[in-house]
């Protein structure tokens, strides 16, 4: 069992390794299937660490939102049911980057997600003198992924996520907060993840390789509690090591 580390220690300590790169920022990539706990994972790394959490689908939701020439670009892209292409993710992400020049460093989720997103994505990093801190890859069995997705229910209006088993709210079927209902996503269900899982391997595949090649990637053991698995990346950064 690792050591449990206090914060302020692992931040020290990414500082330090990070202020051998250019401007001395943190930036984390996280890696994971649907279900694999990566968004519990970015809320104590984003909270405790002062990291800038770039999610690329709430950047979207922002960046329209925003009424920027590039949000009604993004809205009217996402109105015809096309995909946003590369370039225009690359520049919400830069967008959010150039907003936020104050943070520590920032945490990628969900991007990138091809081998040409991870090389502009370093670009982008070079242009400012920095580059990527850690890529964190939280693996877990089919099984955990199935029994986290089919029993997991959302409160749609502010993001907060309950599990049937692992974590009811106190009311069946009610947020705790606002008392309203919960939903589940469309596509958490078995058939679906079946499909996901395919394009999720298919795309992630070339990018462990591309940065296990870089001697950035660390691998968890996604199937332990979140308790364990928050241990395990603490430790694992505090040395700067590899799994």
């Amino acid at each position: 069992m690792f050591e449990k580390v206090e914060t302020y220690k692992l931040l020290a300590e990414l500082r330090s390794r990070a202020s051998r790169v250019g401007e001395g920022k943190l930036n984390i990539l996280l890696f994971g299937a649907p279900g694999c706990g990566k968004g519990t994972h970015s809320e104590w790394l984003k909270a405790e660490m002062g990291l800038c959490h770039i999610s690329t689908g709430d950047a979207l939701r922002e960046e329209i939102a925003s009424g920027s020439e590039l949000g009604k670009k993004v809205e009217g892209i996402l109105t015809r049911g096309e995909l946003v292409d590369d370039q225009t993710v690359l520049d919400i992400v830069a967008g959010k980057m150039a907003r936020n020049p104050k943070a520590p460093g920032y945490l990628l989720d969900g991007y990138p997600r091809t081998l040409e997103q991870a090389r502009s994505l370093d670009a982008l990093l070079a242009e400012k003198n920095s580059r990527i801190t850690a890529v964190l890859y939280f693996k877990a069995s089919e099984d955990t992924l199935k029994f986290r997705i089919c029993g997991r229910r959302i409160h749609k209006a502010s993001g907060r996520t309950y599990h049937v088993v692992n974590k009811p709210p106190k009311v069946e079927g009610k947020d705790d907060v606002t008392g309203e209902d919960l939903m589940q996503r469309p596509d958490d269900n078995e058939q679906s993840l079946v499909t996901r899982l395919k394009t999720f391997y298919e795309q992630t595949a070339p990018l462990l390789d591309y940065y296990g090649e870089q001697h950035i990637l660390n691998t968890f053991n996604a199937d332990e509690e979140a308790a364990s698995v928050k241990r395990d990346v603490q430790a694992v950064l505090k040395i700067g090591g590899q799994q």
